[in-house]
């Protein structure tokens, strides 16, 4: 149960993609540089799974993330709330992100229930296509926090996740705004890109407690352009070996109605 519930709550981190980035100088992100439009398409590089990667990378800019493994794509389009199942039991998301069947996500089709505020961009739980019956929706009690708005370097904040329905699994998940520069990845060149640590620790009743670390780097007018994940329990904020790594391959963006 705990196996599959972490994968889940960190299937959100290593699939979210959001909306194209523009040269900008601008010292932090508002709301009105993520926005969520209907029918933007996304692509991104990873690895294969199961298999770690060894990674080099600093936590200032510029970054050159155009070499990695590409082992597999995961793909994901924006998608109505209401064109997707159980979208009742998510009564606040304004959008979902539906990720693709492809071999590296089992095949299945997995849903991100997505919504945006002045404040903050939250998440309010998953779900997947309920004819591969992988397992009831996670609907979280309180929403995660993807950004709080502005972000600026050296934010950070902290949310305490629960599943409706599940008492015995919970996360701390701590996001730090590291720094900002230009990353490159096979997409192009992105400026004003803010670089977020994510450390994920899944709290059990059963004594099996573990902690993630997480960078992602969100780009202006675009979101997550590049995701590094490390090994469960890792010690080192800058590791050598990522259990996860993406990195954006291609993109559409659809300009908002």
């Amino acid at each position: 149960m705990r196996t599959r519930r972490s994968f889940l709550f960190t299937f959100l981190a290593f699939t979210l993609v959001l909306s194209g980035c523009v040269f900008g100088i601008k010292k932090q992100l508002t709301a009105e540089d993520i926005p969520l439009n209907k029918g933007s398409y996304f692509e991104s590089y990873v690895n294969y799974s199961g298999e770690p990667v060894k990674v080099n990378f600093s936590l200032k800019g510029p970054w050159d993330l155009t070499k990695g493994p590409t082992d597999g794509l995961v793909r994901s389009r924006l998608v109505g709330k209401d064109s997707v199942v159980d979208h009742e039991k998510y009564p606040h998301a304004q959008i979902v992100e539906e990720v693709l069947p492809t071999d590296f996500t089992l095949g299945f089709t997995a849903f991100n229930y997505n919504a945006k505020t002045d404040k903050a961009l939250l998440s309010y739980g998953q779900n997947w296509d309920p004819k591969e019956k992988f397992g009831d929706p996670l609907v979280y009690k309180e929403p995660e926090h993807l950004l709080r708005f502005p972000v600026t370097v050296g934010a950070s904040w902290t949310d305490e996740l629960t599943v409706e329905g599940e008492k015995k699994v919970r996360q701390i998940v701590k996001r730090e705004v590291v720094s900002r520069g230009q990353v490159k990845v096979p997409a192009g060149t992105f400026y004003n890109c803010f670089l977020i640590r994510i450390t994920r620790t899944v709290k059990t009743d059963y004594g099996d407690d573990s902690r993630t670390i997480l960078y992602m780097w969100w780009a202006q007018d675009i979101g997550p352009v590049a995701v590094m994940a490390s090994q469960v329990d890792e010690t080192s904020l800058v590791f050598k070996q990522a259990d996860y790594v993406s990195r954006l391959r291609r993109y559409r963006i659809v300009s908002s109605e």
